[in-house]
């Protein structure tokens, strides 16, 4: 595991100062008392986190904000986790993350996740838009150690429906890579061009969900929700990880069936009752 220092030291290592924005956010959590805490940040840029709240005890509910809003070209925005042992840790954001129209340069979204042994993280972030004309560059890497659980989702939306603003220019690659005890758990890429959808049916959204450990019992229960979703959606079960695909054009519709996907699972996956972030009802 990388200690506080390494990973601060990578950080402000890893990406040169220029012009545009440069964010960095790095997070720490312990055990203390019974309680996970916060007990190491460092940040630079426009990315920072709010006070974390308890709603259900030892459990931490982080919320993470970036105050622009939006990536444009040139931006590159590091987000970093570390888990230590036994600490559980649920993340949102307060709002969707936009990809805007570049130049040329593209936007690079970069979260890394690293849990300890006995760690529960919940990774439960709204979608990504890709603003028409965007060159968006998301890569999401999970490393996970023995006995560490995780439950998350990737939720993407090309273009903008509602505004007659399609995805027909720009480019996204977008790369979701889970490291179970230092072996391949899930390594998956996906590279496209404006106006090239064929690779998603002509649907706009694509959503993978994924948990770590799973069970048959929660594969059975997940595919029994999925029977009422009106597009395709899919989920199985590879080496012990679910795994549920959901293609849409509508994101309330996704973004729905992902809340629900949560809430059914987490008694089955970690034995506690959901607790939805507060901010979800705003």
């Amino acid at each position: 595991m990388m200690t506080t220092s390494s990973v601060k030291t990578a950080l402000l290592t890893s990406i040169p100062y220029d012009t545009c924005w440069q964010a960095k956010l790095f997070l720490h959590f312990a055990m203390r008392h019974n309680k996970t805490v916060l007990t190491d940040r460092y940040q630079y840029g426009p990315l920072t986190v709010q006070r974390p709240f308890y709603p259900e005890g030892d459990c931490c509910h982080i919320y993470l904000l970036h105050p622009p809003g939006g990536i444009v070209g040139g931006d590159n925005i590091q987000i970093k986790l570390n888990l230590a042992k036994k600490s559980h840790v649920l993340v949102t954001m307060p709002g969707a993350t936009k990809f805007y129209k570049t130049a040329g340069d593209w936007a690079r979204l970069h979260h890394e996740l690293t849990l300890d042994s006995d760690t529960i993280l919940e990774w439960l972030p709204p979608d990504n838009i890709i603003f028409n004309a965007a060159r968006a560059y998301l890569c999401g890497h999970y490393r996970l150690a023995k006995r560490a659980k995780l439950f998350g989702w990737e939720s993407l939306q090309l273009g903008r429906d509602l505004a007659n603003a399609p995805f027909i220019q720009g480019e996204l690659d977008n790369q979701l890579n889970i490291q179970i005890s230092q072996h391949e758990g899930l390594y998956e890429r996906l590279r496209l061009s404006g106006g090239q959808q064929t690779l998603l049916n002509h649907f706009t959204i694509s959503a993978t969900c994924f948990a770590y450990p799973a069970t048959i019992d929660m594969l059975i229960v997940v595919r029994q929700v999925l029977i009422d979703f009106p597009s395709p959606g899919g989920a199985t079960l590879l080496d012990g990880m679910l795994v549920i695909r959901l293609l849409s054009s509508d994101n309330q519709q996704v973004q729905s069936m992902l809340y629900l996907i949560w809430s059914v699972l987490r008694p089955l996956w970690i034995g506690i009752a959901p607790c939805p972030p507060r901010i979800w009802q705003t």
